[in-house]
């Protein structure tokens, strides 16, 4: 191996420098060294870098503070659900749903509007699906 492929690594990785980045490598290579192609070699060489690419810093602004959500002025004009993923697995899910109240409440009504449509009325679902 050339002295083109271990100084970079030596000026960006060693716990002298601590993975300056790329301008910071090339200043300090630049003091000490010199070829053609060092540039383009440091550039690539800290593009390439695993520990660089997940400490970097992201390009775009912070999403910023979470709000609530206002009141509603009326019963039942919000209705919110929710799956909350990335879990470990549990039961053989690894997802959940998740729902505010009002949601269990009209789910809940639903079921019971359903069991009285099938009490009263078992032969004519098409017409009273649409009711539901």
């Amino acid at each position: 191996m050339s002295l083109n492929h271990y100084s970079p690594k030596f000026c960006h990785n060693s716990c002298l420098f601590c993975h300056p980045g790329t301008t910071r490598t090339m200043a300090v290579l630049l003091q000490h060294f010199w070829w053609p192609s060092i540039r383009k070699d440091v550039r690539d060489f800290v593009a390439a870098c695993p520990v660089c690419s997940q400490k970097k810093s992201p390009k775009t602004p912070p999403v910023g503070l979470l709000h609530p959500l206002p009141i509603p002025k009326r019963l039942w004009s919000h209705i919110s659900m929710d799956f909350v993923t990335g879990l470990p697995l549990s039961s053989g899910y690894t997802t959940i749903l998740m729902t505010n109240s009002q949601t269990e409440c009209l789910d809940q009504e639903l079921k019971r509007g359903l069991r009285v449509l099938c009490i009263e009325d078992q032969s004519a679902w098409s017409s009273t699906l649409v009711w539901v």
